[in-house]
């Protein structure tokens, strides 16, 4: 009977490798999705390279944090034609940081109202031209599920 039990175990033990060997089942690394953490906004660009620090913080009715930034708009007649928004001073870049450095998915997407006669936001590269003085608030937010945000306003003034 005990001689049975032995060849039975070693029988399944042979069994199970040429089993796993035929069905290929092998072994599979799994490898940790890193997710955004955190969106850092503390600076604008002019297309002049200038960097413009934000001024201050408030917090809205949701208890989000907006981080407000002040340009100064130059008066002049621009059109949204492309050749005029080429070379308008009042253009500005969003300037963030994606952290953790190792995200797989760094794509932000930007939320604002679209008031074409004030100013013109380009998502892809991430700028606002302003076609007049006023204000835009502008909501950034991961797209790799973690719904992260940073809040941001830009006042295009006439004067500082």
């Amino acid at each position: 009977m005990k001689k049975i039990v032995v060849i039975l175990i070693v029988g399944l033990y042979i069994g199970s490798i040429f089993l796993v060997n035929f069905f290929g089942l092998k072994y599979a690394a799994h490898v940790m999705t890193e997710y955004v953490s955190q969106i850092e906004c503390n600076t604008i660009e002019s297309l002049s390279g200038e960097e413009i620090d934000y001024y201050q913080t408030t917090e809205d009715e949701d208890g989000q944090i907006e981080k407000w930034f002040k340009i100064k708009f130059i008066e002049d007649e621009y059109t949204a034609d492309e050749a005029s928004l080429a070379n308008n001073p009042n253009t500005f870049k969003i300037v963030c940081s994606i952290l953790p450095d190792n995200a797989k998915n760094k794509t932000v997407r930007l939320s604002y109202y679209e008031d074409r006669d004030s100013y013109i936001v380009d998502e892809e590269s991430m700028t606002v031209t302003f076609l007049t003085r006023g204000s835009i608030a502008i909501t950034i937010q991961s797209t790799d599920g973690s719904n992260i945000k940073e809040m941001i306003v830009i006042q295009a003034l006439k004067k500082i």
